[in-house]
């Protein structure tokens, strides 16, 4: 009997004791709950927040890319395109819509950041003490150009193995001859051809060199097919692939353009001025005629642009005019006088169809001098920031086939040449030969940059190819990036 009250009295202390630890327990668990669902609601707000902040951020950046100086000169706009956004997208926000340019590469200036803050309330979370949750968050958004990575050369040529043969990408870049060749930027090669079949990157010749300075050097997603000529240091195969860093421009097909010429121009030993416009059917130089372009961009629809042998093209002032007579006036005053840096610059852009474009060609003996499109130049016809840097721009469309080829851009030797900018040509080939180089009045230097299909530099003079972001075209960006 004292046994059996024994056990009783055990079992009844082991109840007394659970009960406690049970109540503790669903305490625990009924305020873990509480917290629980006090931060999925403010989560969700976060969730409404991100979605009014990037919204607020586009339509600052809609603002801040329409001025060519960027973010800082059109914050007040772009602060209350903002904060009518998160008006529209948060009712009842009562916060502090924030709008910042940020200043760090590769988005400074050019990008603009809007940034909301604000709380959620703890309702069941106050019994320990937590009467609301901090929410935040930011978006960036971009309109405008990005600084890119140092490429002197780009060439987009994928390699297609079944097209007939100087068509496949193998190589897509060539050195031929004997020339001396100094890049101060590195040279990617999409194409993916292996060395058995001629290589994404090939030399052929008597010697020659190619060297790259600055730690730049070249890399290939396929292979190097070495010839006789050296390069420094060894081109890297099988190197990822790079897009087209220009893909984002907008294009100028839709630009509002005044007509300047319903048929073909051409000039035959005379002296004219031109102004930017729509070219219809091309612009041809012959024999010793010169043109002489006024700031802007200038849009041939086919017919391409053709200069003779002895003919000359210069991009000038808004201001230039010519003497009497036209034949007294020289170059040798061009870079300082007639064409300064700051007030200079031209985008010449070559469309057609397939049975209507045509080559942008300088023959041997030819004069080509001219500074790349600025959007802040006096008297330019359109403004477009995108375009900056930009010299020349063979429009992408119509594209390779295995049976039609765009026509070339080619550069011949024997002349004068002073260029710089980007030559964007991304479904033609580039051809330069000989000394078709020249930057202040030096046959052999050029400040220019390749975004082409393919390239040939062929010859037995020498070429240095100088790298200086600020006379390039950089990437264009229009869209959230974080």
């Amino acid at each position: 009997m004292a046994r059996l009250l024994m056990g009783r009295r055990a079992r009844s202390s082991s109840r007394g004791q659970i009960l406690p630890l049970f109540v503790i327990f669903l305490t625990a668990m009924l305020l873990m709950m509480s917290l629980v669902l006090d931060a999925s609601s403010a989560l969700l707000m976060r969730r409404g927040y991100q979605s009014a902040a990037d919204a607020a951020a586009m339509a600052a950046a809609n603002v801040s890319g329409f001025d060519a100086n960027g973010c800082a000169a059109s914050k007040v706009a772009a602060t209350t395109a903002a904060e009518n956004s998160v008006a529209a997208n948060l009712p009842g926000y009562t916060g502090t819509v924030g709008v910042t340019c940020p200043t760090a590469a590769p988005y400074a200036n050019i990008a603009v950041q809007v940034s909301l803050s604000g709380s959620s309330p703890g309702f069941f979370s106050r019994v320990v003490g937590i009467n609301s949750f901090a929410v935040s968050t930011t978006a960036t958004a971009v309109n405008g150009q990005i600084t890119g990575a140092q490429w002197s050369v780009v060439e987009l040529d994928p390699y297609n193995p079944s097209w007939g043969n100087g068509l496949r990408g193998c190589p897509s870049v060539l050195f031929q001859g004997s020339m001396t060749t100094v890049f101060d930027g590195s040279f990617h090669v999409n194409s993916a051809c292996p060395a058995s079949g001629g290589g994404a990157l090939s030399t052929n010749g008597n010697g020659g060199s190619v060297t790259f300075n600055n730690g730049s050097g070249a890399y290939l997603f396929g292979e190097y097919s070495p010839g006789s000529m050296t390069i420094t240091p060894t081109p890297l195969s099988h190197q990822g692939l790079i897009l087209d860093p220009l893909r984002a421009l907008p294009s100028p097909t839709g630009l509002a353009l005044a007509t300047q010429q319903t048929s073909g121009l051409v000039l035959n030993n005379e002296d004219r001025i031109l102004n930017p416009g729509i070219y219809v059917g091309g612009i041809q130089l012959k024999n010793s005629s010169r043109a002489f372009l006024k700031p802007g961009i200038y849009y041939i629809q086919g017919g391409g642009l053709a200069v003779g042998s002895q003919a000359a093209v210069y991009s000038v002032t808004n201001t230039f005019t010519l003497p009497t007579p036209s034949s007294s006036w020289t170059d040798a005053n061009w870079a300082t006088t007639d064409c300064p840096i700051d007030q200079c610059g031209v985008l010449i852009v070559n469309a057609g169809t397939t049975s209507t474009m045509s080559n942008v060609s300088l023959t041997a003996g030819a004069a080509f001098k001219a500074r790349p499109y600025k959007p802040a130049v006096p008297g330019n016809n359109v403004i477009v920031p995108a375009y900056k840097g930009i010299l020349i721009w063979q429009l992408a469309s119509p594209v390779d086939t295995s049976s039609y080829q765009q026509p070339q851009l080619q550069f011949h030797g024997g002349g004068t040449v002073d260029i710089s900018g980007t030559v964007y040509a991304p479904s033609a080939a580039v051809y330069m030969t000989g000394g078709s180089g020249g930057h202040a009045g030096d046959a052999t230097n050029l400040t220019i940059q390749f975004i082409s299909w393919d390239l040939t530099i062929q010859g037995n003079a020498g070429f240095h190819f100088y790298y200086l972001s600020d006379q390039f075209a950089k990437p264009f960006g229009y869209g959230l990036v974080q």
